[in-house]
């Protein structure tokens, strides 16, 4: 093989590579949430949230403080009107960048069920699940390499928060 066809050859496998999109499997109860990694600030050990006004909805489990700001926690299965399980030993929280649908809003967060696991996401090898139904809070359903994950409409969940915070 000639120097050229080297050169080509690897050119063409980094273009592949950096179509992948570098993503995070979270699973929450039940199933797993697909984000990319630029819309995760940050995933660390859970923390219970400040205690929340008893009035609110059952979907916001309070404030955690983090690198000094105030981040509402939700449950993303109680919002979706699923089951939530109790928090494990393992679990962590997901602090999410904001899409801006509000300037008050920077960041919200919400529990997983276990230890969210690195993908590098390909368009190839993601394709639309319609056999799996959809909740309120879900952009789609997708099957990556064999898994079938949500990805959550991270602007419309902001809404919500905004909302019932009145921000």
């Amino acid at each position: 093989m000639s120097n050229t066809t080297e050169v080509a050859a690897i050119s063409k496998n980094n273009a592949i590579a950096e179509a992948d999109i570098p993503s995070l499997i979270i699973p929450i109860a039940h199933r797993q949430l697909l984000l990319p990694t630029v819309s995760v600030a940050e995933m660390l050990p859970f923390v219970k949230p400040q205690l929340r006004q008893v009035d609110s909805a059952p979907w916001f489990l309070g404030n955690v403080t983090w690198r000094g700001v105030a981040v509402p926690m939700i449950s993303y299965e109680l919002i979706n009107g699923e089951q939530a399980l109790p928090i494990k030993a393992t679990s962590q929280m997901a602090i999410i960048n904001s899409t801006g649908v509000s300037t008050a809003l920077p960041f919200l967060c919400f529990p997983s069920q276990g230890i969210p696991r690195l993908s590098r996401v390909s368009p190839e090898a993601i394709k639309e699940d319609t056999t799996v139904a959809l909740q309120p809070f879900d952009q789609m359903n997708v099957t990556v390499n064999e898994d079938i994950v949500a990805i959550p409409d991270v602007s419309r969940l902001e809404q919500e928060v905004v909302n019932l915070l009145g921000l």
